[in-house]
């Protein structure tokens, strides 16, 4: 009763303020104290998850094959990553969401599914998911599915539908590279990780500060692909009062 009380009073908390710390208690006697604050801002979700999982990510795949992840989520393919090893594969999936920011994933996240469910990789929805095996070779085929899926040992990608490079892909790619690089954490084997999982694939070498500028590398390239948004629109379409504007879609892929 008093551990779920503790979780229930430490979700409530919204700064790190040392008068709105949560203490647990643990040890036989109760006696033990560990206090607990929450980080502050609106990304605390965001910021926690890359934290965790973040740098695990960029030594288990190759920049390029995680900006392809990207540009499959953007474009709501069902994306699958693969691996037999439940930590790195809850981690990949996870580190994917905060990555896409400014944008919201429209899609629901499974970390790890289990093998009875795999049928439902067949709903028509955008869906990141973690899966021990690959998926069955008839769920894939599926004639109106979009379906992108990596393997985590051997950094293979397949695609379903042709998959369009980002745009400047080339250019995030090199910056992050050499970002990393500089925080020192070693490139990733092209060729993933191996079937023999090393504990140096969930080694930290980055902090927090460098975790957050790493995401905003991703945050501003993906914003600038729709700040010219507005040129692409007419407005005043139409008669009477009320004001229409129209989006030009092909005017905006064609740029």
């Amino acid at each position: 009763g008093r551990a779920l009380l503790n979780v229930v009073q430490y979700s409530g908390l919204c700064v790190p303020d040392e008068a709105q710390a949560c203490r647990f208690y643990a040890g036989a006697d109760g006696r033990d104290a560990l206090e607990c604050w929450r980080p502050s801002g609106e990304d605390e979700e965001n910021k926690l998850v890359l934290a965790y999982a973040g740098e695990t990510l960029f030594r288990a795949l190759p920049v390029k094959v995680i900006v392809q992840l990207l540009t499959a989520l953007l474009l709501e393919y069902k994306v699958i990553l693969v691996s037999h090893h439940a930590r790195l594969l809850t981690s990949a999936v996870l580190a994917l969401v905060p990555l896409c920011l400014p944008y919201e994933v429209a899609a629901s996240v499974i970390p790890m599914m289990p093998r009875a469910l795999v049928r439902y990789l067949d709903a028509p929805m955008p869906l990141v998911v973690g899966l021990t095996a690959p998926p069955p070779a008839d769920v894939l085929e599926s004639k109106d599915s979009f379906f992108c899926v990596v393997n985590l040992h051997t950094a293979a990608l397949q695609a379903t539908k042709p998959l369009p490079a980002m745009p400047d892909q080339a250019q995030l790619v090199r910056m992050v590279e050499d970002f990393i690089k500089r925080a020192g954490v070693p490139a990733p084997p092209w060729k993933g990780v191996g079937s023999d999982v090393r504990d140096s694939v969930f080694a930290t070498a980055m902090s927090d500060a460098q975790l957050s500028f790493l995401s905003g590398i991703f945050q501003t390239h993906l914003a600038n692909l729709v700040q010219d948004f507005e040129r692409h629109c007419i407005s005043d379409v139409g008669s009477g009062t009320s004001t229409t504007t129209v989006f030009i879609k092909e005017s905006f892929v064609s740029t």
